[in-house]
């Protein structure tokens, strides 16, 4: 009797092994569609953060020159492409009109820069002719300085030191 048994007991751990292996399918179809589903999340997340930051580096670039800061102004679009340009797929005519404009910012900003170093040098002129103390021209000239290159640039410094010791006397008088 046990004999006609075993094809029964067959037939059934086959089917038990066919339905277990069509429920592990069907999980790992689950899982697949599961990891695919957060792995589009995570990337429309990636994009939503690469495109907030390429509008903050956008919004920073455009304060800067509204300021007339241009130096810092065409800094901050020039980590705007390349940010972009990292982050996107952005066509070679794009590139070039970005790459058109941050030439055009940095020429002008190289133009002021030049017309301010010429402004000073004629109106400083006069005064080491006569021995009176350039300080209020140098001021000013660094004042324009700080507006066209930003506070921390290393150029405005460097102009500081150049003006010399009579120039930080009067800048940071002592005083009891």
């Amino acid at each position: 009797m046990a004999v006609f048994l075993v094809p029964i007991g067959a037939a059934v751990v086959g089917g038990l092994l066919v339905i277990g292996a069509g429920i592990g399918l069907n999980e790992s179809r689950k899982s697949k569609a599961a990891d695919a589903a957060e792995k589009k999340a995570a990337e429309i997340g990636a994009y939503e953060k690469a495109e907030l930051k390429g509008q903050e580096l956008w919004a920073r670039a455009k304060k800067h020159e509204e300021k007339g800061a241009l130096y810092p102004a065409f800094r901050e679009y020039r980590k705007f492409l390349d940010h972009m340009g990292s982050h996107f797929n952005i066509s070679p005519e794009e590139k070039k009109k970005g790459e058109d404009t941050y030439d055009g910012m940095r020429k002008v900003a190289l133009e002021q820069y030049r017309t301010l170093l010429s402004n000073y040098e004629k109106a400083v002129a006069p005064l080491y002719e006569s021995g009176d103390e350039p300080y209020q021209v140098q001021k000013e000239f660094v004042d324009k300085l700080i507006t066209l290159l930003g506070p921390d640039a290393p150029k405005v410094k460097e102009w500081e030191n150049k003006f010399g010791a009579s120039y930080k006397a009067y800048k940071n008088p002592i005083t009891n």
